[in-house]
Formats: C-alpha cells, sequence, structure tokens
C-alpha cells in the first residue's frame, strides 16, 4: 500500500511529503523518527510527523526519505499529546516541534563516553596543578553526589572537554551499571497535615481527577512534592516537576540532593547551553535521570516512565510562552497527564481563578495545608497611608525607620518594587514630555549605572542625554522610582549594610543569578530590593520585615486581570518575611487605603478575596466563565493592518453568530518595534466552538501577506 511521510526539517517550519525508503512500511515511521532527506541541494537531518496516505503534491515530483538514522525519542502517547496541543492551541506539530526540539538535537550530537563513573582513590592528594579549575570542580561535584553517568555530569553544567580530561588522567573510572545501586532516597519527615495529603494523593486512583494542593505561603508544599516525587521513583517511574522561573532552581536543587541523589536528577531552563539540553533529553528519555525540574518548555521533554506531573505555583503567568506558538504549560499539563496516564498536582497558595473555579466544581481534588511548616506564624500584614506624604526616592518615613529597626535587631529587609532601572522615565518639565521609544511610543527606562535610555519592550537602548528631542534645552530629568535608585539611596541611608538588587538587570545570565542568590542566602544583616523575580518561592532566613512600593498601579488597570494578578502577588511577597523564626512583618505602601482588596490582604482572607474576584468574573461574564481567544494582528502600515483585520472579524462574524467579537481595537501595547497592533478578542460559551473557530481563523492567516504577522493566543494573558 502507497503512503507518503510526512517529515519536518530544521531549515523549513511546516511539514513536507516524501516518500518513504526503499523496502520499507509505515510502521518502520512512527512519530519522532529522524530520517534523512533530499532538501534542495543537500541531504538533510528530519523527524517524522505522520504517516498518510494523501498529498497535495503530485507523486511524481516526491522525493524519497535515503535513510533512517535513528528511532523516535518520543512513544506514541506522545504523539496523542502533541496532537491535543496543537488542537487546543490552533496550531500545527511541526509549529510545536520547531519551538521544542533543542537545536543540537538536529545535528548529530552524542557524548563521546557513555555510562557510569566515580571518583578514583586519593584524587584529593594530587597536585592542584595537575588538573584544570574545571575538572576541580568537578570532582567536588562528585564528592558531593557520587558516582554519575557522562550524560549526568554534562546536565550538571561539565563540558565534554572537562569530562575527557578527567577520564584521560583517571580522576574518573568507569564503573559497571549493574553495579549501580538502586536509587536510595533519604527520608522526609512530614508534618500530619503534609502526610495527610499525602495519604489522599497516592491513595486516589491516577485515572481519577487531577490534584490541587492550596497551602499556605511556608507551609512546606516543597517537602510534600518531594515525598510525591519519592514515592513515584520507587515504583519505577519518572517525575517532572514544572517551576515558573529559572531563579527558583538552584535553591529548589539544594533541597532535591538533601532527599534524593543529584545523578538521578537533571534541570531544563534557559540558563543551559544547547548541548546541555540535548543530554538532559537523552537522559530523560532512557529513564537514565528519574526526576526533570524545569521551566515551561521541559513539558516537551520525551519521558520513558513518566508517572508525576507537579506544576508548582500553578498560577503564575510565567508559564504562559509568549513568543512563537502561544500555549500554557499549566494547560499543556493537563494534555500531557492525560495522553500518558500520569498524575497531576498543582500547587500554589493562590490559585489562580481558573483553577479555583474548577475547585468549586469539584472538578478538581483539593487539598489544604493551612499552617507554616514547624508552626511559623504569619506575617504582620500593614498598610502605610503615602496620600499627601513627602517620600524619598518612594520611601516613606515609616519604611525607612521599619528597615532601621529590622538592621538594628541583626535581621534582613525585603524593598519589592516591580520596576527595573533608575527611572521609568525621562522628563523635560520646559514641554512636559517624556523621551519615548519610536518603535512603541512608550517612555525609556533610564539606567544611571550604564548611563543608557532602554526600552524594555522593544529591547533597544541608546546612550543617555538630557537634551529634549522637542525643544531641544538641556532641562531633561529622571522622574519615578525603579530598582537601581531605591537601591542606591538605601545604599546612601545604610552604609554599613550590604544593598542587594535583584532584577533582570544583575541576573541577566544564569552565574549573574546564582552569584547574587548568593548574596542574597548570605547569613548577614542585609536589605534586598528586588522585582518579582526575588518573591517566587525564596526562603531567606533571617528575612523578617518587607516593603512593598508602587503596588497602586494594578488597582486601577484596564486589565481586568489586573487585581488577580495584584493579589496573587501580594501572597508571594507576604510569604518571604519570616518564615524561620518568630513572627515577620510587612508594610504596604498605598495611597488608597479604602480599596476592599487591601482589607483582604490585611486580614489574610484570602479565599475571600478571591471568590470575590471570581464572582465579579461570573457577573461579567468573562474568563473562567466563558472560554476567550486574543487574534493579534501587526504592520508596519496602519491601513493595510486595519484592512485585513476588519475584513477577518467580518468573516468570523458571518460563519459564528453565537460568538461575540470584541474589536479590532489597539493592543495594550498599540506599537511595538516599529508595529503597529490591534487585536480582536472572541468569547465563546462553548470550548469546542472556540476550537472550530480558532482553527477556521489558523485557515484564513495563511493567505495573509507576507507584510502582515497575526498570532492567535487562546486564553491570553496580555492583550
Amino acid at each position: 500500500m502507497m503512503f507518503i511521510c510526512k517529515v519536518l526539517t530544521q531549515a523549513f517550519p511546516q511539514a513536507l511529503d516524501y516518500l518513504p525508503c526503499a523496502q520499507s512500511c509505515a510502521e518502520d515511521f512512527p512519530f519522532g523518527t529522524w530520517v534523512e532527506v533530499p532538501y534542495r541541494n543537500q541531504h538533510v537531518k528530519a523527524i517524522v510527523i505522520e504517516v498518510s496516505d494523501r498529498t497535495k503534491v503530485c507523486i511524481s515530483k516526491l522525493k524519497a526519505i535515503q535513510r533512517i538514522l535513528a528511532p523516535s525519542l518520543y512513544k506514541q502517547d506522545d504523539k496523542h499529546f502533541f496532537d491535543a496541543i496543537a488542537l487546543y492551541y490552533a496550531t500545527q506539530v511541526p509549529a510545536l516541534l520547531s519551538m521544542c526540539l533543542p537545536r543540537d538535537l538536529w545535528r548529530e550530537v552524542t557524548l563521546d563516553h557513555q555510562g557510569f563513573y566515580e571518583l578514583a582513590e586519593a584524587v584529593a592528594m594530587r597536585p592542584k596543578s595537575s588538573l584544570t579549575a574545571s575538572a576541580w570542580r568537578l570532582v567536588d561535584h562528585l564528592q558531593t553526589s557520587g558516582a554519575s553517568s557522562a550524560r549526568g555530569l554534562s546536565t550538571a553544567g561539565f563540558k565534554k572537554k572537562t569530562i575527557q580530561q578527567c577520564i584521560d588522567k583517571h580522576v574518573l573510572v568507569p564503573i559497571e551499571r549493574a553495579e549501580k545501586k538502586r536509587v536510595e532516597f533519604y527520608p522526609i519527615d512530614l508534618s500530619q497535615e503534609q502526610k495527610d495529603v499525602f495519604d489522599a494523593i497516592v491513595s486516589c486512583p491516577v485515572s481519577n481527577k487531577a490534584h490541587y494542593v492550596q497551602g499556605v505561603t511556608g507551609s512546606g508544599k516543597t517537602y510534600l512534592y518531594l515525598a510525591l516525587i519519592q514515592h513515584h521513583l520507587s515504583q519505577g517511574q519518572q517525575a517532572l516537576l514544572l517551576v515558573p522561573e529559572i531563579a527558583l532552581t538552584p535553591q529548589l536543587i539544594n533541597k532535591i540532593k538533601d532527599y534524593c541523589p543529584l545523578e538521578y536528577v537533571a534541570m531544563l531552563h534557559s540558563g543551559l547551553s544547547d548541548a546541555q539540553r540535548v543530554q538532559a533529553w537523552y537522559a530523560a528519555q532512557s529513564a537514565e535521570v528519574k526526576l526533570i525540574v524545569g521551566t515551561r518548555s521541559a513539558l516537551f521533554v520525551p519521558f520513558k516512565h513518566l508517572g508525576l506531573i507537579i506544576v508548582d505555583e500553578e498560577h503564575d503567568s510565567s508559564y504562559k510562552q509568549m513568543s512563537q506558538v502561544r500555549y500554557s504549560a499549566r494547560g499543556g499539563a493537563f494534555l500531557r497527564a492525560r495522553s500518558c496516564g500520569a498524575r497531576l498536582v498543582l500547587g500554589s497558595a493562590t490559585p489562580s481563578l481558573s483553577c479555583l473555579a474548577q475547585i468549586n466544581t469539584n472538578r478538581l481534588m483539593h487539598h489544604r495545608l493551612s499552617s507554616r511548616f514547624q508552626g511559623v506564624a504569619l506575617p504582620r500584614v500593614s498598610l502605610i497611608d503615602i496620600a499627601g506624604q513627602t517620600l524619598k526616592v518612594g520611601l516613606s518615613p515609616q519604611s525607612i525607620d521599619l528597615i532601621d529597626e529590622t538592621l538594628q535587631r541583626q535581621q534582613s529587609a525585603l524593598v519589592f518594587i516591580n520596576r527595573r532601572g533608575f527611572s521609568p522615565s525621562v522628563w523635560c518639565p520646559g514641554c512636559d514630555r517624556a523621551k519615548q521609544c519610536s518603535g512603541c511610543d512608550r517612555p525609556y527606562t533610564y539606567h544611571q549605572s550604564a548611563q543608557t535610555l532602554s526600552c524594555h519592550r522593544c529591547q533597544v537602548t541608546k546612550p543617555m542625554s538630557n537634551i529634549c528631542d522637542e525643544c531641544h534645552h538641556q532641562t531633561c530629568i529622571p522622574v519615578g522610582e525603579g530598582t537601581e535608585k531605591v537601591a542606591a539611596f538605601l545604599t546612601e541611608t545604610f552604609p554599613s549594610v550590604p544593598i542587594v538588587k535583584m532584577d533582570r538587570d544583575t541576573c541577566s545570565t544564569w552565574r549573574q543569578m546564582e552569584k547574587i542568590l548568593e548574596k542574597v542566602h548570605a547569613s548577614a544583616p542585609k536589605v534586598i530590593v528586588a522585582t518579582q523575580m526575588m518573591v517566587k518561592g525564596h526562603h531567606v532566613k533571617d528575612l523578617q520585615t518587607v516593603i512593598v512600593l508602587g503596588a497602586d498601579q494594578s488597582l486601577y488597570s484596564k486589565d481586568y486581570r489586573a487585581q488577580e494578578h495584584l493579589l496573587s502577588q501580594m501572597v508571594q511577597v507576604i510569604g518571604r518575611a519570616g518564615r524561620h523564626c518568630g513572627q515577620g512583618r510587612v508594610a504596604i505602601q498605598t495611597a488608597h487605603t479604602a480599596n476592599k482588596l487591601w482589607s483582604f490582604v490585611i486580614k489574610n482572607d484570602l479565599d475571600g478575596a478571591a471568590q470575590d474576584l471570581l464572582s465579579q468574573r461570573r457577573q461579567y461574564s468573562l474568563p473562567p466563565f466563558c472560554h476567550q481567544a486574543a487574534i493579534a494582528m501587526s504592520a508596519v502600515s496602519r491601513d493595510t493592518l486595519q484592512k485585513h483585520i476588519e475584513d477577518l472579524s467580518t468573516r468570523i462574524k458571518r460563519a459564528f453568530p453565537s460568538a461575540t467579537i470584541h474589536g479590532p481595537m489597539p493592543s495594550i501595547l498599540a506599537k511595538l518595534k516599529g508595529n503597529h497592533r490591534m487585536v480582536l478578542l472572541v468569547h465563546t460559551q462553548s470550548k469546542h466552538e472556540m476550537t472550530v473557530i480558532l482553527h477556521d481563523v489558523l485557515h484564513i492567516l495563511k493567505s495573509l501577506p507576507s507584510s502582515l504577522h497575526a498570532v492567535i493566543d487562546r486564553d491570553p494573558q496580555e492583550i
């Protein structure tokens, strides 16, 4: 029987049709099989998407696959997952693979040395000059973690040449895999509350509903996760632990190593090299690695025996991919767990309203951790009314006094301000204009240390100048506060105390972030000035006081999700204080003390706040009480953009009269990188109808001129 192989190459983002190679059958080409195909004037590596009996190309014009290079990394269950996520997010499997496959998988990249290695005896007695510094770091690593595989060492960050040097100099000695001991775990001392939740989860059949662990900050959700991971690994299964930010992984790995040998653990995040990502993929696919800890892209890793998926801090917006395919790792986790029969556990102190609605309707099994681990009290929360006050670099006198008192007690304080740079704008008082980026018509952010003006949206940087672009007078001055300005002021105010600034500027690389986290977790009293990077799961032992600046920005935002995000952010910020000993103190500066949200926050009535926001969503028929998608278009020409998006709106309304279409309207960022941006918002009551609409739109978008760029964003975070 004639069949066609649809394959994806790295050079072309869509599936191409090829005839099978000689003397082969359809069963030789399961999803994910690596093959070699003729493409233009060369032979290239390709991956099989599917086998079909249909093609739009004349058979006589089709070329044949040259040979099969390697079996698939994926199983048939994974094909179901890719199909499901492509269906839901209105995309195609080739687009998903183009996005998630590490670049080095397209090249013949393998480790020269396989198998397991242990340290030779008396390595520590060798002279320092006998090995390079990187080799000694590998020695230190193995002295801590024990024997490891070559892939495990690569995944841990060691280069091939470093591993090779240690093998050549007999620092690493190969051992037979049969000599490897079974995975041994170190016992976790769970509280009774944690044990009850653990028992409730593991006693429930996997085929039942997913589980939701709602635990106050500091309640020990991580230890519960580790106990669940140990349980599944002891049954010969693997586990995937998703975290929202790479900033969480160093501290999390430090916790994991106390309860599970690190040789069975791999990390996956944007701070790794592509070669390290490939090694982690192979190790997971062969079950050499039992636990993957990663950010959203780890959802696509091929596993041999995946039995558990955990989504920590599920409410976090970082789980939404905002480029290429607009998918949610949280939503994708449901699809992955369903496709491979894995247990799914989500957790947070503040459930997203989407998950809360599922909890309310009993579609998620709800478990609570209502007290902090080891009985530590929740922080005291108060408001500082800044209406009419004179502030010093955004700080009220009460806030400065509170920081001073904290330092006097030899404790640390955190100043939370979710703005980078020195000032969010540079303003001319003469003509009342701010210096604006031409790409988005928004103010530049001033970075004093670099003497630059930066647009964090368009990724544009230029030298700082106080000459006004409008009146050409040297009158421009920085206005407002960012982390850099606040940190500089606190350095002057408390000169004998370390001031640690943690934001995207100081943590732009993995190594920079590790150094900053070392300072953050140093035992000496300090003041930490940080953006939201700091408030997601970090446990700083001596941190007793938190000051919150600039929280009012979200109270009157046009975005209907703003207060939900503010609530979860405040809970995370509050949770940083007093996690180790003594009751912490949190002070929130606001000019709107009467806002209802603050009353919920002060009373620690987070359930009440969330249910109140949920009732507002229900009243106005907003998600999660309807299904929403954004169809965004951008173009250099505003007229061209307007014409095509209006035409699309008309076609959707005509074909789907039961759907509600809002727009066309400008995006929140109406201009970005020189392109005008507009959006259509589609609302439906039926999930199936939304899927049908979006796939119809996907077909229409293929016919748009190349001057237009369009994306489909289901369950959008930004509009």
